[in-house]
């Protein structure tokens, strides 16, 4: 009977395709070094910016390539007008940043109301950064139409 055998080469063949695989990717496609949110972590501290807002998909990664430094308050996307309701901090609901803060919008997130271009003050990798005088400030640019 052959066919436990065709079973068994099968199987190794399939297993093959699945190392062979995993290996192309690490060597082709993953990601060794300083991830592009490190690098704007860090030009917002050497800057002097600690609290700022992103989106949900950049706030807390944000947060943990600072070691926590940087406080980042999270809207779900730039056409939501409010806080997002989940994974952030409640105080972030009782209290707004106080002083300067910053505002992150990625690259894959056009231009929202909250992006003016007089407080543009650098692009990084992971998107451009904006600096307004105080938390007001960036809320009225961004619930603005």
């Amino acid at each position: 009977d052959c066919l436990p055998v065709i079973k068994h080469v099968f199987m190794l063949a399939l297993t093959a395709v699945f190392v062979f695989q995993s290996f192309a990717y690490y060597f082709t496609e993953y990601n060794r070094g300083e991830a592009d949110y490190e690098q704007t972590a860090q030009w917002l501290l050497d800057n002097g910016y600690t609290q700022g807002y992103a989106t949900f998909w950049n706030a807390n990664v944000l947060t943990e390539a600072s070691d926590g430094e940087i406080e980042v308050y999270s809207f779900v996307d730039w056409n939501n007008k409010g806080l997002y309701r989940w994974l952030q901090k409640t105080e972030h609901f009782e209290a707004e940043p106080q002083g300067k803060v910053f505002v992150l919008v990625a690259h894959n997130e056009g231009t929202p109301s909250i992006a003016r271009q007089e407080n543009l003050v650098t692009e990084t990798s992971q998107g451009k950064i904006y600096i307004y005088d105080s938390a007001q400030a960036a809320m009225d640019a961004h619930r603005a139409e």
